[in-house]
């Protein structure tokens, strides 16, 4: 008896009838044990290209030992001349020595890519519970950055003055070689030849 498995088998099922249990039977015969061929011809083909991955491994290990000398020259001999990524590569040598089955590589490629659109998901989620900032909320934030830039440049004017004046200098001196400031001792001393190199540099 020949079976094939159509898209109408629904159909098919339908219009046999309620006594008909042999027909029924031998239906379910068939189509086990057609299941089962078709399984078996998947196992082998599967069987039959984790053969040809561990032997494509094997030449990518003698490849790598005796026609290349360091990481640049593997990745351009992979890309120019065999066509893979270095990741690829080292999967099918790992299949090759041992490391790795082809079954372990399936798994930690489905993972990542699980983790991958896990990550985007969340990627998402956050961008779309995000709410925009109103105009006056963006008004606000210009203006604080503005106060801060004007304080920065009105500080900076103080210390060039601070600086060029012998009695300040003299004074800070003193607090941080005896004084409350000896614990910036060595932040100061930094400071303060970070600014006589930039000055050099004039």
């Amino acid at each position: 008896m020949t079976i094939t498995a159509t898209t109408s088998s629904s159909q098919s099922i339908a219009r046999i009838g309620a006594d008909d249990a042999h027909l029924l039977v031998s239906y379910i015969k068939a189509h086990i044990k057609k299941g089962d061929a078709a399984e078996e011809r998947a196992n082998q083909n599967r069987e039959k290209a984790e053969q040809h991955y561990i032997t494509a491994g094997k030449y990518l290990i003698k490849l790598k030992a005796t026609h290349t000398h360091n990481w640049g020259e593997w990745e351009e001999i992979l890309k120019e001349k065999v066509g893979l990524s270095t990741g690829r590569a080292s999967e099918l040598m790992k299949l090759a020595d041992g490391r790795k089955s082809l079954q372990e590589i399936r798994a930690e490629k489905a993972e990542s890519v699980r983790q991958l659109r896990a990550r985007n998901s969340s990627l998402q989620r956050a961008r779309s519970e995000e709410k925009p900032k109103s105009v006056i909320e963006r008004i606000s934030d210009a203006h604080a950055h503005a106060m801060v830039r004007a304080d920065v440049k009105l500080r900076a004017h103080a210390l060039v003055l601070d600086l060029i004046d012998p009695e300040v200098r003299k004074e800070a001196l003193r607090l941080v070689h005896t004084g409350e400031c000896q614990d910036r001792y060595d932040a100061f001393r930094n400071a303060v030849a970070e600014l006589y190199q930039e000055l050099m540099k004039r």
